[in-house]
């Protein structure tokens, strides 16, 4: 499986996961759980991208110029849904390429760092944390364990450990509430048993995925990849409110 094919698999879950999120009353619960798969996918994407790249102050340029045109789509598309108004902010509840961004970023120090030796790359936790902690700040699409899972999938070199990882990391991410499910205090919703499951093993299925990837690019279409994320979100925030102007909720 191509990378190419994994971008499609990965945009396909998140335009899924979108529809869940913005029309939870035609979609239903699965689609979010779908739309798991979807992050992890591109974490991978990125890291890879960051092993084969030419350039990374382009790559880490076409990230944070996406993260910057997608802002107003995302906050438009999601904001009003969230916290009951429309509001833009480029420092707060901020898209998932911010994540993407500050992900390679702490890439491109630890590869810096590394050209200097050992030594100096374990010094990478530095920017690493800095990373995590301006995610935090910023409150992107994931947050702070966004940017250390793209961080892991690059720092380790082979495929089998690195699905190994990826897996356990998707597991702390979305474990701690299945073990609260299962185990927690009698009388816990049945429901949030679903739920927790059902993220769960969606998130997991992004690890099979990966798992059949061959290393090899496919065809390009990059830009059409950065694109459609802030064209879909224009085109859901655009329809919700229509669909709030004729009262059809």
């Amino acid at each position: 499986m191509t990378g190419f094919v994994i971008k499609l698999i990965a945009l396909s879950t998140m335009i899924i996961d979108h529809l869940g999120a913005v029309y939870p009353m035609y979609f239903p619960f699965a689609f979010r759980v779908v739309g798991r798969a979807a992050f992890p996918l591109f974490a991978f994407l990125i890291a890879e991208g960051c092993r084969n790249t030419r350039s990374m102050s382009k790559y880490l340029l076409r990230l944070g110029v996406f993260a910057l045109v997608s802002e107003i789509p995302f906050d438009l598309a999601f904001s009003k849904i969230y916290f009951n108004s429309t509001e833009i902010s480029f420092i707060g509840f901020t898209n998932i390429f911010y994540t993407l961004f500050l992900g390679t970023l702490a890439i491109f120090a630890f590869q810096k760092l590394k050209e200097r030796g050992v030594i100096h790359a374990l010094f990478s936790v530095i920017p690493l944390a800095a990373s995590m902690w301006l995610a935090s700040f910023l409150t992107t699409d994931y947050g702070a364990r966004g940017v250390l899972l793209i961080f892991l999938l690059y720092a380790v070199p082979k495929k089998i450990p690195r699905l190994i990882v990826m897996a356990g990391y998707l597991v702390y991410m979305y474990g701690a509430f299945l073990w609260l499910a299962l185990f927690g205090e009698e009388g816990f919703a049945p429901f949030i048993n679903m739920y927790a499951t059902g993220v769960l093993a969606g998130a997991l299925a992004s690890v099979a995925v990966a798992a059949f990837y061959n290393g090899k690019r496919g065809p390009g279409m990059k830009w059409f990849f950065y694109a459609v994320y802030p064209a879909h979100l224009l085109l859901f925030a655009g329809v919700y409110q229509a669909m709030v102007y004729f009262n059809l909720f």
